[in-house]
């Protein structure tokens, strides 16, 4: 079964921390395993309120960013994963 990866903010996230209710709704109807994908450091943490999201959030506080396929390398080794496992929204 695919895992998916959501992105963090302006993707599940608003940019005041809010869940977007639409997204949320749309990934529930999957049983798949959902990972909140993100860059923020600890700061970003709180002030999006990613320790309140409704599903597991992966974070490597901007080093590397999500930009750079090191994240995406330590992602897939931290969860055991493959990129054929995943889906990404």
């Amino acid at each position: 079964m695919k895992t998916i990866l959501v992105d963090a903010i302006d993707g599940l996230i608003s940019d005041t921390g809010e869940v977007f209710q639409e997204m949320y709704e749309l990934l529930e109807t999957y049983p798949h395993t959902k990972i909140i994908l993100t860059g923020a450091d600890d700061e970003g943490f709180k002030k999006y309120k990613l320790d309140q999201a409704p599903y597991q959030v992966f974070t490597l506080k901007h080093n590397p960013e999500k930009i750079d396929p090191t994240y995406f390398k330590m992602l897939f080794e931290h969860f055991g994963l493959k990129p054929e496992d995943v889906i990404y929204f």
